[in-house]
């Protein structure tokens, strides 16, 4: 049995996406909060501090992922592509444990 385990509960707040230069520029903000469980359930907040990746995938299904600082469990930052953005991930390939994961992805306009 687990004595701890570490969990994550993010959600991607904002996404926004303008053309510049030939370029897609998609700026975005997760919140992203780190928790303690213990064996019987008790769940503690706990500093984020982590890397965390955050994905875009583009008109052609291909995935572009880079790494984030999070700061008092929150993620800002942009993103350049030269072909269109479609979907924002946060942790696309799965390596934490989140909560609820539904609000992890949202489409870009």
């Amino acid at each position: 049995m687990f004595k701890k385990i570490i969990t994550y509960s993010s959600k991607i707040v904002s996404v926004e996406n303008q053309k510049k230069n030939g370029f897609y520029e998609v700026s975005f903000k997760v919140n992203s909060k780190k928790y303690r469980e213990n064996a019987i359930g008790e769940r503690k907040l706990i500093p984020n501090d982590d890397l965390i990746d955050i994905g875009i995938y583009d008109e052609n299904g291909k995935l572009f992922c880079y790494a984030f600082n999070s700061k008092s469990n929150t993620i800002e930052g942009k993103i350049k592509l030269k072909t269109k953005p479609q979907l924002i991930v946060v942790d696309p390939y799965l390596k934490n444990i989140d909560t609820f994961i539904k609000d992890n992805e949202k489409e870009i306009n």
